[in-house]
């Protein structure tokens, strides 16, 4: 499809690749692919990712494994969330009517302000001097 093409580099020769072997592999019908041929073009895509992340001939070998040890891990949510999204099944609330909260909610909640007042997003240099937090963790 005409995305993944856009994710891939749809300029590259792999890209070109990847999709007329998604197209045999769906029979030319790239509307609805199966999930087996959806599967394939997942991990097709993912090798085109890689090979782009690790081209530098000039990367250190432990910074290469590194890398792809993370996109190895990212990968897999990221096929959980694509086939959720395409599945339509989304994760319900409980239905008992407790709120449910967790260590790893209270975790995400105080990554979140951390990361916002550290490395914020629409903040210089200048502006993030403006804000106390970053003033308190830039001294930590």
């Amino acid at each position: 499809p005409p995305r993944l093409l856009a994710m891939a580099g749809a300029g590259s020769l792999s890209a070109a690749l990847l999709h007329e072997d998604c197209l045999a592999e769906s029979g030319g019908n790239e509307l609805e692919p199966s999930s087996t041929v959806r599967r394939s073009l997942i991990l097709k895509l993912r090798d085109v990712a890689k090979e782009a992340l690790l081209a530098d001939p000039d990367m250190w070998a432990p910074a290469r494994s590194s890398l792809e040890a993370v996109v190895d891990q990212a990968w897999v949510d990221l096929e959980e969330d694509l086939e959720r999204s395409l599945e339509g099944s989304a994760p319900k609330p409980p239905s008992n009517g407790i709120k449910a909260t967790s260590a790893a909610g209270c975790y995400h909640c105080f990554r979140r302000f951390l990361l916002f007042h550290y490395l914020p997003y629409n903040r210089s240099f200048f502006g993030k001097l403006k804000d106390p937090y970053f003033c308190v963790l830039l001294l930590a």
